[in-house]
């Protein structure tokens, strides 16, 4: 299921504080300039460049609807956006993530979107995804983003060696899938409503312990809502009968809201939150 495809990463800038920039962060500020070969440095409506060290289409995207804000010693809003050692540098909301790393986070956050006035094109968003994940390595115009090399890590070092009488099997595995109309009785019971893994990053083999504590809230086509809160091994799920698709789901972790844009026709999350991500998902559940 695609139950968080539109989560993983966000924004212009984590941290900013409330009340911020608020004039739509497009560029209007005439600081753009012809392109020339510095990266961030195109035509059209936008704030100021992105400086050398940041892929092409990585400074575009920021200069198109980041820095007309977030740029400068003194920006309008919170931080920097313009140089490579702003965009690398610890975030003040999180010091173990990087200032793009949340930026890329606040992007996909519906409740508190950068841009504050309404989230950019997902095609945009997903060029700073692959550059993140790619770990942000230094390049130019000349140095296209390459596509990201993804590392599958156990961040918990703990794999599930729960038997099927547990609610703390097999993390990361599809759970509908096996608890869909069991035999009364059976191997495969009970019935599960929905269910699903949360993990602290999106790329995580199967059977490894997640992330608990996070809360899911799923909302059915009759407008019916159902909450589960992720176990010590980052297990959600819920028993009783089928929902009514298509359902929207929310993930609420830290204070923080990720919201599901897409609706979707099942409720077997892990099914589509594999490893590698299938069905547009672009990997693990991860809590905001």
């Amino acid at each position: 299921m695609r139950l968080f495809h539109s989560f993983l990463l966000a924004g212009c800038i984590a941290g900013v504080a409330a009340g911020g920039c608020t004039d739509g962060m497009l560029g209007d500020n005439g600081e753009g300039a012809p392109t020339d070969g510095t990266s961030g440095k195109t035509p059209g409506n936008q704030g100021a460049a992105v400086g050398d060290g940041v892929p092409c289409d990585v400074g575009q995207v920021l200069a198109q609807n980041c820095t007309s804000c977030h740029a400068g010693a003194t920006p309008k809003a919170g931080v920097d956006l313009t140089t490579y050692a702003a965009l690398t540098a610890p975030s003040s909301a999180n010091s173990a993530q990087s200032v793009i790393e949340r930026s890329a986070i606040r992007m996909r956050d519906a409740q508190s979107p950068m841009p504050t006035t309404g989230m950019i094109a997902d095609a945009d968003i997903q060029i700073i995804e692959q550059w993140v994940a790619a770990g942000a390595p230094k390049a130019s115009c000349a140095t296209p983003t390459q596509p990201p090399t993804i590392t599958v890590q156990c961040t918990s070092n703990k794999f599930s060696t729960s038997n099927h009488e547990s609610s703390q099997m097999r993390p990361g595995n599809a759970c509908i899938s096996c608890h869909e109309n069991p035999p009364n009785g059976g191997d495969f019971g009970p019935a599960l409503k929905f269910g699903g893994t949360v993990y602290p990053t999106a790329h995580e083999p199967d059977d490894c312990v997640g992330q608990g504590g996070a809360t899911i809230v799923i909302t059915d086509a009759n407008g019916a809502q159902y909450t589960a809160t992720a176990g010590a091994n980052g297990n959600f799920t819920q028993k009783g009968t089928p929902l009514a698709f298509p359902i929207t789901a929310e993930i609420r972790a830290n204070g923080k809201v990720l919201t599901m844009k897409t609706k979707v026709d099942s409720a077997d999350c892990n099914s589509c939150h594999t490893v590698m991500g299938t069905s547009d998902a672009p990997g693990r559940i991860v809590a905001p």
